[in-house]
This record gives C-alpha cells, structure tokens and sequence, in this order.
C-alpha cells in the first residue's frame, strides 16, 4: 500500500511537473500577442490626424462692467473643465482636462461647449432656446470609433445648467454667496453646485470656480474660469439659429409645444456635426 501511495505521489508530481512546462510557453505566447496588440493601438493613436473639432466662439475683447449704469446682456465664461474624483472632491489634477464656452443671454438663452481637441477627440453641446433644450456629445478614439449621447426637446420645466443661475430672468445677478446649491432638496448628492473664488468685475461677483453635478451623469465636474467677456451679442436669433441647425423640426415643435397640448417634447436631431468640426 505504501509503495502504491509513493507512485501515485510520484506520478502527480511528474503531471504537474509537465503542466508547468506546457503552460509556460502559452502564458508567454499571450503575453506577446498583448504586447503586440497594445502597442498596435498606441501606433493606431500616434498615427490618428490631429483634429480640431471646436475653437472659441464668443472670445475677444468686450464691454467694460465698471462702467456707470452698465447692465450686462451676455455674458462669456471660458477656461478649463474636469471630473472631479469621487474620493477627493477638492483635487481633480488626475482627471482628463477640456476646454469649454459658456454663452448665456439672460436665463432663457444659454449656449455651453465642451471640447478636447487632438487624438481622439470629444465635444459636448448644452443648449437652451426659451423652453427648448438639448444635451449632445460625441467622442471619438484614437482608433477612428466615434460613440454619440444626445437628447432634446421642450419642457416647462428649469433646467439646471452650468451658471444659469448667475442670471434672475434678463438680469444678471452674479454669484451672492459661496454656500452650495441643490435645486432639488430629494436629489442633493446628484443635483448641486457651487461657485467659488468669487471675483469682483465691477458691481458683479463672479465664481472662478464652478463645482457642479447634474444630469445626464450625476458627476461632480470643475469648472476653473479663466476669461470673463460682457458682450452686446449674440442675440436671440443666434440661440434659435443653432436650435434649427442642429435640430431642423424644431421649430415646427416649437408651434406646437407653445399650443400647450403637452409639458414635455422630444425633438430628433440631425447627425450632430458642430460648427467647423473635424476641420
């Protein structure tokens, strides 16, 4: 009995012995094809053209808020956008980095871009038009795969978008405090926002730091305010203009929503291509 337990010792040993020898090579084999397939991506990316799929809109010089008696009818914001990571809300340095344009006509007009241009670009619209509304996005990899979120229509409801609430109807109010804001006291962890680092530009005080969450994802973003423009334009038609580019019934959606037969519509866009993309 002993001598049939040392030969059936034996004869594991020698099969795991083989086992091993037989699995290395395949281990390594697969390794090799990882490699190869990383570093097929990487030259995928590097040899992927350079695009610029967005560039400022509403830059340049403008109006003089210190002025006496000056009252702001649209206001540009301009700089840098990122996550902000889940574990540490006060540093985002790891996250991605975007630019972005906010152009906001009193609270019912408002036009916010978000863009990264380069390899594998990615640009995000935010559009409001009077009751209209419209969140679309597209991105796309180094490897040429382009993925797409949108969606519009008409609401009763407010939207809760980046800095509209600088605005009190066609009045522009500033920020008045650096406390955080949830529009909806039930979603407090997924609706908020907070403006901070307030700078004064004449009677105004203005965030240059935007802390804000809300939908479509309910992630927590930083927005650092790096160019404040008071501007005379665009006018409304502008807003309207891009609501029938991008969204060709929209206007025939318009006529009806204001009928009143409903408080919610969804528009179909076009194939979302913004203004100059992939130039």
């Amino acid at each position: 009995m002993q001598k049939l337990s040392e030969r059936n010792f034996d004869g594991l040993l020698e099969l795991s012995y083989w086992k091993k020898r037989l699995l290395r090579p395949v281990l390594w084999l697969a390794g090799v094809i990882l490699a190869l397939y990383a570093f097929g991506q990487w030259l995928v990316y590097k040899a992927s053209p350079y695009k610029t799929v967005y560039e400022m809109t509403w830059g340049g010089t403008g109006l003089d808020p210190g002025e006496s008696n000056f009252v702001p009818q649209v206001v540009v914001f301009a700089g840098t956008v990122s996550d902000v990571p889940n574990d540490d809300r006060s540093e985002s340095s790891q996250a991605p980095v975007e630019q972005f344009e906010i152009t906001m006509r009193g609270h019912d007009y408002y036009h916010r871009a978000e863009w990264r241009n380069g390899r594998g670009p990615r640009w995000r619209i935010v559009l409001h038009a009077e009751r209209f509304w419209a969140n679309v996005g597209i991105r796309t990899t180094g490897s040429g795969v382009t993925r797409t979120g949108m969606g519009a229509g008409f609401s009763s409801d407010a939207w809760f978008a980046v800095g509209r609430r600088l605005w009190e109807g066609t009045n522009f109010v500033g920020a008045g405090s650096e406390s955080p804001f949830h529009p909806y006291p039930g979603d407090r962890d997924f609706f908020s926002e907070q403006f901070l680092e307030l700078k004064q530009h004449g009677k105004f005080k203005i965030p240059t730091t935007i802390l804000h969450a809300g939908w479509p994802s309910g992630t927590m973003r930083r927005y650092t305010v790096e160019k404040v423009t008071f501007r005379s334009d665009p006018d409304t038609n502008w807003f309207i203009g891009e609501r029938n580019r991008m969204f060709p019934d929209a206007a025939a959606k318009a006529a009806e929503f204001s009928r009143g037969h409903t408080n919610s519509l969804s528009v179909a866009p076009r194939v979302m291509v913004p203004r100059g993309t992939f130039r």
